[in-house]
């Protein structure tokens, strides 16, 4: 049996689990802070801390390892670590552990990877020190064994994924002086290098090192969108992904500042189907790893061209949660609020008429209105489409005693009134008014 040193178990026992989990082709679903395995969805999981509500039980990664995959205590260590017990010779230290690649992609007949070197670390000083890429991005990365470096020539490898996880396409790079680009044998142009997240947007590049230092810029939340790298500037990657993808509704183009990068966004336009909106981000300088070494702000890095919009405008809606709760001013508890429309309804001939100017006349003589409290007198507005004005409204409004100083109407001679018309708005401004009535409000609408 191995025997592990307390550094050593320590370091199993911190090992962040989503990053070493999503190497090993497990799939999450991101909720806050925490991921969600798909694998068995009761389970949380935050670093290096698994909880399992189903069960009610949890705990770190060595205890990750023991309950789901029914490992030993040293096996689980071993499978963390990727590292023998003590007394054996390839014990690394913590530097060295840092730049180990812990996960071999496996890839499917065709595809010749190159041998990949023992440490990653002339790969990792590259992409970090020369390229200004985040370092722990570059680590994640390494982890899930998505980037590595070939034992020959110690190029950076950029491993591409189909659906199930399987590698299909390797991009290489140099990481000397002389700056070799090149592809696997075997590789397939429609798997390329990236990241399939949640959300609707997918961002195409035309290398792994773009889409990298994107992101580096850009962290905010960015497991959510999607990224493919072309390996140059062929469709087939990201047609693959937003045929693939149904969650794809935006892509933005993130192609090079360039003739051939600009004329071939111009192509993509009329290759992407009717259905996807189209943007261009445009870089500042030739591509996005540029901007990223240069130092500009994020933004500064490029402009927003919007090629193809044809999103559904978003309806604008209020949660409850933001309404301020305020108190109902009434002209006639429980009756009549202010700043409301109150319907008279009855049978023809039934006073409803009478009713209203009734009213008009207790709010412009300030009276009190049955089991109410006395106002202060204020101007109305008198609107009707059935009876005369002269002849029928201004002599019963005498009968009930109204104000006729304070009763007003909007002359309609040149122009029939309605709900929509801005001079009853005007009106009430210009007037002072506190109550407009409208006989019968049918006839406005």
């Amino acid at each position: 049996m191995e025997e592990y040193t307390r550094e050593q178990i320590q370091r199993a026992d911190d090992t962040d689990l989503y990053v070493f989990l999503s190497g090993r082709g497990e799939q999450f679903k991101r909720c806050g802070k925490e991921y969600r395995w798909l694998r068995h969805d009761s389970v949380m999981i935050n670093k290096n801390e698994w909880y399992r509500f189903s069960q009610n039980k949890g705990g770190h990664a060595i205890d990750f390892m023991k309950e789901f995959y029914g490992l030993s205590f040293a096996e689980a260590v071993k499978e963390l670590l990727g590292e023998e017990g003590v007394g054996e010779t390839n014990r690394r230290t913590a530097k060295e552990d840092a730049g180990r690649q812990k996960v071999c992609p496996i890839p499917l007949p065709g595809l010749e990877l190159p041998e990949r070197n023992e440490s990653c670390e002339i790969a990792r000083k590259y992409l970090i020190e020369q390229r200004k890429l985040s370092e722990q991005l570059v680590d994640q990365m390494i982890a899930k064994g998505d980037i590595y470096e070939s034992k020959n020539y110690h190029n950076v490898v950029f491993v591409g994924r189909d659906k199930e996880q399987n590698p299909r396409y390797a991009a290489m790079r140099g990481t000397d002086e002389h700056r070799y680009r090149g592809e696997a044998k075997g590789s397939e142009k429609a798997y390329g290098f990236g990241h399939i997240g949640t959300d609707e947007k997918l961002f195409v590049f035309e290398s792994p090192i773009d889409f990298l230092s994107y992101i580096t810029a850009v962290p905010e939340e960015w497991e959510k969108h999607s990224y493919i790298s072309l390996g140059g500037l062929s469709e087939k990657a990201m047609k693959q992904v937003y045929m693939e993808h149904k969650n794809i509704r935006s892509i933005y183009l993130c192609l090079d500042n360039d003739e051939p990068g600009n004329e071939r966004c111009r192509q993509f336009v009329s290759m992407i189907p009717e259905e996807f909106c189209v943007f261009r981000l445009e870089p500042a300088k030739k591509d996005w790893n540029e901007c990223l070494v240069a130092g500009l702000h994020v933004k500064e890095m490029a402009k927003q061209i919007c090629l193809r919009d044809n999103r559904e405008n978003l309806i604008p809606v209020t949660k409850m949660s933001e309404v301020e709760e305020t108190v109902v001013q009434w002209l006639w508890y429980p009756f009549i609020p202010f700043g409301k429309v109150t319907l008279i309804q009855g049978n023809p001939g039934k006073g409803k008429t009478w009713l209203a100017m009734a009213i008009a006349a207790y709010c412009t003589n300030g009276k009190e209105l049955p089991n109410a409290l006395p106002i202060e007198p204020f101007n109305v507005l008198y609107q009707t489409a059935e009876d005369g004005i002269a002849d029928t409204i201004k002599p019963r409004l005498a009968k009930c005693g109204a104000d006729m100083t304070r009763v007003r109407f909007i002359n309609e001679d040149e122009k029939q009134l309605s709900m929509t018309d801005d001079r009853i708005e005007k009106a009430i401004r210009q007037n002072n008014v506190r109550l407009m009535i409208m006989d019968p409000i049918q006839a406005y609408l």
